[in-house]
């Protein structure tokens, strides 16, 4: 019980808070994401989560070859692949409750045209232009929105992107986190990979030589994981548990992030190379090349999506 205001004593060392005294947000909140237990017979463990995850791909592929004489030849491929991913649980606060759920998708595409010339008997060369665009998104499902509880109520300083989530409420003492993960959603983090290659090789008596240049053009787009939507510590600190402290509405700390970033970054490498294998004799072969990388530095672009309304704060 809290020091000079004591709870009703229901038994020998049980006390009980008063319903007058438990904060309407948090019983609300608790209600929400916390079912009740399913096998009371475990002690503190008293709740499991029987739901699978269910895990589905995809793949497509097709792949066309045409030869437009005997030394030259077209290749053109195409790959898709699409994956999801769905969680029985939100495994981004540790919680075994299916009320609030992580998923991931993903839509990866390859896509490749090549061009292959056969400039004598012993010299080829080989130009490729390449396209790699991998989109994975974290997203939130079941009760994630607090306009999905609308009998709960939070009023934060900063509003924008994100902000509109249910906030993340964590204790101690062992008992799961509760609420919506600060790191979900994540929509549409793209990445997008353009490359140009071309790579020559001549046999000329015992060497064999190769030589070639790859430039790749790089983009991803990501916003930062960001506390938006309020994180609450419930330690205990007031009554000697946490739950208590929470139903009272009293809370050891809370914070929320100030801004959501997202990051437009913007890259390029080059990486010519050059080799030579020298068959010296039937026994014994050397290989010496040199390959160079040069990288710019990232062009990055960012955009803050979250404003500090001071009247708001409270």
């Amino acid at each position: 019980p809290l020091t000079g205001q004591p709870f009703p004593q229901t038994s020998p060392g049980l006390y009980q808070i008063p319903s007058n005294r438990i904060n309407a947000n948090a019983l609300t909140f608790l209600n929400a994401f916390a079912p009740l237990p399913n096998i009371p017979s475990n002690g503190f463990l008293n709740y499991i989560n029987l739901n699978p995850e269910i895990n589905n791909t995809r793949d497509d592929e097709i792949k066309v070859d045409h030869n437009f004489g005997s030394r030259l030849r077209l290749m053109a491929e195409y790959l898709d692949d699409d994956q999801d991913n769905e969680n029985p649980s939100n495994p981004y606060i540790s919680s075994p409750f299916n009320v609030s759920r992580g998923a991931v998708t993903t839509s990866n595409s390859l896509a490749q045209v090549q061009l292959t010339a056969t400039i004598t008997p012993s010299m080829v060369n080989t130009t490729s232009v390449n396209m790699d665009a991998y989109i994975p998104s974290l997203l939130a499902r079941g009760l994630w929105l607090q306009s999905q509880l609308p009998d709960f109520h939070q009023t934060l300083p900063f509003h924008g992107f994100l902000s509109d989530r249910l906030p993340q409420v964590n204790f101690a003492g062992g008992w799961s986190s509760i609420g919506q993960a600060t790191v979900i959603p994540s929509p549409n983090p793209a990445n997008l990979v353009n490359t140009l290659s071309d790579d020559w090789s001549w046999v000329r008596g015992k060497h064999f030589l190769q030589a070639g240049m790859a430039l790749q053009y790089g983009t991803s787009r990501q916003n930062t994981f960001s506390a938006s939507n309020g994180q609450w510590f419930f330690s205990g600190q007031f009554t000697g548990n946490p739950i208590a402290d929470y139903l009272l509405g009293d809370a050891a700390s809370f914070s929320q992030a100030s801004n959501v970033l997202r990051v437009y970054n913007h890259w390029k490498t080059v990486t010519p190379y050059v080799e030579d294998r020298w068959k010296v004799t039937r026994r014994l072969t050397l290989t010496g090349g040199l390959r160079y990388l040069f990288m710019t530095l990232p062009n990055i672009q960012k955009q803050f999506a979250t404003n500090f309304v001071a009247s708001l704060y409270n």
